[in-house]
């Protein structure tokens, strides 16, 4: 059995979907287990809603009873405080056209559930991994001095944690302390050093760098940027809520907002050395393997006849169709 991940891949820093699908599709291409073209692959991986050639799918199923496979992230809607057309929207593919349903946290299945997700016959709760060529740790990330702190976020949305990441700008103490955050900010910092979104291998050596990482994310399925620091042995200072605290384990100590963050970094870097060796995390192997063995057991019983792999209709078809056409408008024309 062959896999395809159907999905627009970029090769620059993007979103932190975007990085594990990648390190995922390179796991299985040295496996021999990946379909480079999605006409040779038995199951194709669709994640959320980039439907970027529906007509494809459509083909794939109606000529070869292919295997749909829908990773699902979000809810949008809580991701990015808008949006809610497009959870319909995937939860409309998903119910009428995905075999299988892989979400990253039992906090996203939950959330999507509340929201109107219909229960597919085929679910599991997969987390993300990074590359471990990229992502690893060194042996201590101490050297004295100052203690170093780092967030990152590819996505300026202010829901990535800003009102924190602000308030900390003003308020750490920058003679005990220093500060960096690397990706797109929506603010500008006065004695936080922002560095632009950096290629993986650059920004996995601007994690080793530091000493503990911070996230004030709000209404996080999965944050791979929070996993990479983790891998990092980064540590982790986390606002309490969505998967942060799952992910974290005892790896680092939650807080709940400007009361309580600047206690909380006080806190774990007084143990900074416990909390590296806390960090258990899935390895990218654990998790590829996960993937593949959840696609094997639908499409073994797809070929036993155990389960007919569902039909693609036109209506759907026409549908899907017109959803996302509604989508693009709306993300390149200026409505009023």
């Amino acid at each position: 059995m062959r896999i395809n991940i159907y999905y627009p891949f970029k090769d620059t820093a993007y979103g932190g979907g975007n990085q594990f699908l990648k390190a995922l599709r390179d796991t299985w291409i040295k496996n021999n287990l990946y379909a480079k073209d999605p006409l040779d692959a038995d199951v194709i991986i669709v994640n959320s809603h980039h439907f970027q050639n529906i007509k494809l799918i459509q083909h794939l199923k109606s000529r070869n009873n292919t295997v749909i496979i829908h990773r699902i992230d979000g809810p949008i809607q809580k991701v990015r405080g808008k949006d809610a057309s497009v959870d319909h929207m995937i939860y409309f593919f998903n119910h009428n056209v995905a075999d299988g349903t892989i979400f990253q946290s039992e906090w996203s299945k939950e959330e999507n559930y509340l929201l109107g997700y219909e229960k597919n016959r085929f679910e599991t709760v997969i987390p993300n991994a990074p590359d471990p060529d990229i992502f690893y740790p060194l042996h201590s990330t101490r050297c004295g001095g100052r203690v170093r702190i780092i967030a990152t976020s590819w996505s300026g949305n202010l829901n990535k944690g800003f009102d924190i990441y602000k308030f900390l700008d003003n308020h750490l103490d920058f003679n005990q302390f220093q500060m960096t955050f690397a990706g797109n900010s929506p603010i500008e910092f006065q004695n936080i050093q922002n560095l632009k979104p950096l290629p993986s291998k650059e920004l996995a050596d601007i994690l080793r760098q530091h000493d503990i990482y911070i996230t004030a994310s709000r209404n996080e399925p999965y944050s791979n940027s929070l996993i990479e620091a983790l891998h990092c042995k980064l540590p982790a200072v986390y606002r309490i809520g969505s998967s942060h605290g799952t992910i974290v384990g005892n790896g680092g100590e939650g807080f709940r907002g400007k009361d309580d963050v600047l206690v909380t970094i006080e806190n774990v870097t007084r143990n900074i050395e416990k909390y590296r060796s806390l960090i258990h995390l899935k390895t990218l192997e654990e998790v590829a393997d996960a993937y593949y063995l959840f696609c094997r057991n639908i499409y073994e019983n797809s070929q036993d006849s155990n389960y007919h792999p569902k039909r693609f209709s036109l209506s759907t078809l026409y549908r899907i169709i017109f959803d996302t056409s509604i989508q693009n408008a709306k993300r390149y024309v200026p409505f009023p």
